[in-house]
């Protein structure tokens, strides 16, 4: 159960760090008319992941209470693309360039293409209301 209140709190943190960056970006960076809080926020996410996972490694607490707060929690809620860019670093580095690859490409095409269903789903099932 601590596991699970960990991650929920974590969630809650990483997920207001998320807003509050997106807000920062937009009050200075609005002109740019580009998504770069979502930039900022992966890029960041995969860095504080990396140095998380060589952490719990190196002090041997993974998938402890703590690691999964800050790992599943705090940067879950940040943003999903840490775990994602960790998992395909772990590939490339056990030498499986291929499956790396696949799971980039997977995870970026299969993820557009869901977008696009998602939005056409919805779309068809309101179409009397849009």
């Amino acid at each position: 159960m601590r596991e699970f209140l960990g991650v929920a709190l974590g969630g809650m943190i990483g997920s207001v760090a998320r807003y509050s960056v997106g807000l920062g970006v937009a009050k200075g960076w609005s002109s740019l008319n580009w998504p770069l809080a979502t930039l900022l926020v992966n890029v960041l996410g995969c860095f504080a992941i990396g140095v998380v996972a060589a952490a719990a490694k190196r002090w041997q607490w993974l998938d402890t209470p703590i690691d999964l707060a800050v790992r599943v929690g705090i940067l879950g809620g940040f943003t999903t693309f840490s775990a994602f860019g960790l998992e395909v670093v772990r590939l490339w580095q056990n030498d499986r360039a291929l499956a790396a690859s696949g799971v980039v490409l997977g995870n970026v095409a299969l993820g557009l293409l869901a977008v696009v269903l998602g939005d056409w789903v919805f779309k068809s099932l309101f179409a009397s209301e849009l």
